[in-house]
C-alpha cells in the first residue's frame, strides 16, 4: 500500500469534478442529451440509448460506477453489486483496486451513507481513472444508477431499443439456444441454430424474458457488435468469432 495524503486526494476529487463537468458540457453541446424525453439502458448490452419516438439517436457504451438508494441515501459501489452483470462493473473494480493501493476508504467501502454530491464525486473519480467520456445519472424506482460513458456517438440503428429475436423452436419446442449473434445494427439473435431456422420461425422477445429463459446468456454480455457465439450443447462453452 502507498497511502495517498489527504491533500493529494482532495486534488484528485477537484480535478475529477472539473474534468467530468467539461466532458458533460461537451456531450450536451454535441448531442443535446437534455433534450431527449426518453432514454433506455440495457445492462446486458452495456448501452444507454437516447431516442425520439422509438428511433435511436445517440448511443453511449456505459460502465456503472454505483447506485444511490432513495431511502437512506446509501452509495453502493458497482463492484459490490452482484445484481449487475460483470462486464459493466469492471471499471468500478479498477477504482476499488486504486483505493486499496492508496488507502482511500471511500473507494474500498462497499456501501456508505452518501449525499447526491458524494455519488457524483465517486462517479467523477471513476470517470477520471478509466479515462471515460462523461457521466450520466439514470433514475430508478428505488435507486439512481450513476454511469460513466466509455463511448458516445450518434446512431440511427432502429433495432437498438432493446428487443431480441429468438426462434419458435426455442419458445414452443424447448430447444436450447446454441447460437447468439449481435448484429452491427444492434439486433440480438438467440436461436437454436438448427437447419430448420428460417425467417418464418423468428419471434420477437424482450431481453429480460430471454435472460430468464436462458440465464447462461449472461456470460455473453460483453459480446461486441458484429460477433457471434456458438456452442454444440448447453453444457459446452461458447466459442466466439467475428461474423463474416
Amino acid at each position: 500500500m502507498n497511502p495517498m495524503p489527504e491533500r493529494e486526494y482532495r486534488e484528485l476529487r477537484q480535478t475529477s469534478n472539473w474534468s467530468m463537468r467539461e466532458k458533460n458540457d461537451r456531450n450536451q453541446g454535441d448531442f443535446g442529451l437534455d433534450s431527449f424525453r426518453r432514454f433506455d439502458w440495457d445492462p446486458w448490452r452495456g448501452e444507454l440509448v437516447f431516442s425520439i419516438e422509438g428511433v435511436p439517436k445517440v448511443l453511449a457504451r456505459i460502465q456503472v460506477a454505483g447506485t444511490q438508494s432513495k431511502k437512506g441515501g446509501v452509495w453502493r459501489w458497482a463492484w459490490a453489486n452482484r445484481g449487475l452483470f460483470e462486464p459493466i462493473r469492471r471499471s468500478a473494480l479498477r477504482v476499488r483496486d486504486f483505493g486499496e493501493q492508496h488507502g482511500l476508504l471511500p473507494l474500498i467501502q462497499a456501501k456508505w451513507a452518501a449525499t447526491e454530491a458524494d455519488a457524483w464525486q465517486m462517479t467523477a473519480i471513476t470517470d477520471r481513472l478509466i479515462e471515460g467520456k462523461g457521466t450520466f445519472k439514470c433514475p430508478g424506482p428505488d435507486a439512481a444508477t450513476f454511469m460513466v460513458f466509455t463511448e458516445i456517438r450518434a446512431v440511427s440503428d432502429r433495432r437498438r431499443i432493446f428487443g431480441t429475436r429468438t426462434c419458435s423452436h426455442v419458445l414452443e419446442e424447448g430447444r436450447p439456444i446454441l447460437l447468439v449473434s449481435k448484429e452491427p445494427d444492434g439486433e440480438v439473435l438467440a436461436v437454436c441454430g438448427g437447419e430448420d431456422d428460417a425467417p418464418a420461425t423468428a419471434r420477437d422477445l424482450p431481453m429480460d424474458r430471454l435472460l430468464a429463459l436462458e440465464p447462461g446468456l449472461e456470460s455473453l454480455a460483453d459480446l461486441p457488435d458484429g460477433w457471434a457465439a456458438l456452442r454444440e450443447s448447453p453444457d459446452q462453452d461458447w466459442l466466439r468469432s467475428k461474423a463474416d
